[in-house]
């Protein structure tokens, strides 16, 4: 289902890119979004939202405290991404989210990250359920 956005052309829901306008880039939004939004917390995941009126955009904090090592840090937030941009037509509305990574997401397979990602959207009713076909 086509849409209009700001006179940059039509463009789908579905397209399954993850632009720049999809990030939470500074550091101002970050804290906006962790100040006024809600959170959730899962076992490995916290997740805070706040609606906006643009896109829904995401950001992502992984601590040194939470994975020592870059290689797991950019693990974790690439897998993250992946879970967003494949799932961003399915979310009701426009949100700002920052998912915040809590210790031992490391031991947490692509499958387990995803269940417990959309467990939490699907509990706080952000997200679309998904159509049998």
């Amino acid at each position: 289902m086509p849409f209009l956005l700001q006179g940059r052309g039509i463009i789908s829901k579905t397209n399954f890119t993850f632009p720049a306008r999809a990030r939470l880039k500074t550091r101002r939004d970050f804290l906006q979004v962790r100040e006024c939004g809600k959170r959730v917390y899962s076992r490995h995941l916290l997740v805070v939202y706040a609606p906006n009126e643009k896109n829904s955009r995401l950001g992502i904090a992984v601590t040194k405290k939470t994975e020592a090592l870059a290689v797991n840090r950019n693990r974790v937030k690439r897998v993250i991404r992946e879970i967003f941009r494949l799932h961003y037509h399915r979310i009701l509305g426009n949100f700002d989210f920052v998912v915040i990574v809590r210790k031992n997401v490391k031991e947490l397979s692509y499958q387990g990250l995803l269940r417990e990602f959309l467990d939490i959207l699907m509990k706080e009713g952000l997200l679309k359920k998904k159509r049998d076909t």
